[in-house]
């Protein structure tokens, strides 16, 4: 029986408002006190970055993977994409630290077969069960890691 990941919808939820609050604050003082220029174009680049966080996160919200001992399947609304573990290539492992909190970060996974790849987070629900069936998968597979994940993986014990 598969176990079913998703993104914590308080997360998200949490991640929209600040992306929203970013985009309202940045276009709001262009059209509030329209600014030169040179103050506008930046207010406006760092708007549009905010937008497309704002983006990103709205598309996490249905987003969901479907784990099992055959494979994990990304499922996005009607959308199925499989992807089996005998078809893996390459496995990527990295930590972002958050600031100065090296502690406390974010590990992104980053699967590859011969049709694609599959990019997940570790703010995923049964992200360690994704890792440690990837993990092995590799193994089994016989892959050379990069030295960045294997580093990953061992401090995790993987």
């Amino acid at each position: 029986m598969p176990l079913t990941g998703r993104y914590p919808q308080k997360v998200l939820t949490t991640e929209v408002v600040k992306g929203a609050v970013g985009v309202a604050v940045c276009v709001g003082m262009v059209l509030a006190l329209q600014p030169t220029a040179w103050i506008a174009v930046p207010l406006l680049a760092v708007g549009a970055m905010f937008g497309a966080y704002l983006t990103q996160q709205v598309r996490r919200m249905p987003l969901r993977f479907a784990i099992d001992d055959v494979g994990v399947t990304r499922i996005h609304g009607p959308q199925r994409t499989p992807f089996r573990w005998n078809e893996l290539e390459d496995v990527r492992l990295n930590y972002y630290a958050n600031g100065r909190k090296a502690a406390m970060g974010t590990l992104v996974l980053v699967l590859r077969n011969g049709s694609g790849r599959l990019k997940v987070d570790s703010g995923l629900d049964h992200f360690p069960t994704l890792l440690s069936r990837a993990a092995q998968a590799a193994r089994d597979r016989q892959i050379t890691l990069h030295p960045t994940t294997t580093a990953n993986l061992d401090r995790l014990g993987l």
